[in-house]
């Protein structure tokens, strides 16, 4: 049996997956599926991730199919098996320099 963490790079985005540019086709299209858990939410996010939707892309994804918040979604988003740990590193990092920037602003 092959383990999900093997299959993930395998799945192939849809035709409407790798045609979304925008943060409004990508609300819409995740409030048109109904609400996705588990491997469901898995899949869909590795679909995401093969178009190229980038990490922000796929927390709005989240967001708006789970109905949750922001923090919540991308808590949910680092769960999935989705990003290695290299990626999700470099995530934490890319989101703490932002959140420096804002604090040395404020």
């Amino acid at each position: 049996v092959r383990g999900w963490w093997m299959l993930k790079n395998r799945i192939r985005p849809s035709e409407k997956v790798r045609t979304m540019k925008t943060v409004g086709e990508i609300k819409k299209y995740a409030e048109s599926l109904p609400m996705l858990d588990g491997r469901a939410l898995a899949g869909g996010l590795v679909r995401l991730k093969n178009g190229g939707v980038p990490f922000l892309g796929c927390v709005c994804f989240v967001q708006h199919n789970r109905k949750a918040g922001l923090l919540e979604a991308r808590n949910i988003l680092l769960a999935a098996d989705v990003y290695s740990e290299r990626e999700k590193s470099d995530i934490e990092a890319m989101l703490q320099a932002m959140l420096a920037e804002v604090n040395e602003n404020a």
